[in-house]
């Protein structure tokens, strides 16, 4: 099977191969697809020393970095049967993978200092956080009735730059910020 526009080349090819690649390595197993584009060729291993005839190992190898290639014709009684991908499980992931990325990068303030990011990161570990949109170096930390605004200093000396109508939030919010900033200056 080969899909012409994109240049990759999926094959069950009927076929054993061995590589000798430039670092050293030896890979054997079935030769699964050669991408022209990239110069990649994807290698299904044996299966793994678990003994679980379901797991397998794939190795992505650049073609430029085979020295050395053997390949021995394999029944097609011998070879596994492929199985198929549930197309609506991997879009399930990606949506997941993405939505982790984006609530990474919505902690990144790139308007922010290095300490109040430091304090934001701080803080993230274990509680809620969110940035004030209107300010580059304040944040809040829970949220309604509870919640608590975190400006410079950041807890350096005494309360100063936390604030909020809880004390014992704002004092969660100290204890967490002076605990974090312990381990920092003993690294």
């Amino acid at each position: 099977v080969s899909t012409q526009s994109t240049g990759l080349v999926v094959a069950r090819l009927r076929t054993m191969s061995v590589l000798q690649t430039s670092l050293g390595d030896t890979l054997g197993g079935t030769l699964l697809a050669f991408d022209r584009d990239t110069t990649h060729c994807a290698l299904l291993a044996a299966p793994a020393s678990s003994g679980d005839p379901h797991r397998r190992n794939v190795h992505i190898v650049a073609a430029n970095h085979v020295t050395e290639a053997s390949v021995t014709p394999v029944p097609a009684e011998a070879l596994p049967p492929l199985t198929p991908l549930s197309l609506p499980k991997l879009r399930e992931r990606e949506t997941r993978a993405l939505a982790r990325v984006k609530a990474q990068l919505a902690r990144i303030n790139s308007k922010a200092s290095a300490d109040a990011q430091w304090a934001f990161n701080a803080l993230a570990k274990t509680l809620p956080v969110r940035w004030v949109p209107s300010s580059a170096d304040t944040f809040i930390v829970f949220e309604g009735a509870f919640e608590v605004s975190v400006t410079a200093p950041y807890a350096l000396d005494g309360d100063a730059g936390v604030s909020g109508s809880d004390a014992g939030h704002v004092r969660r919010v100290l204890t967490v910020l002076r605990g974090e900033r312990a381990k920092q200056t003993k690294k």
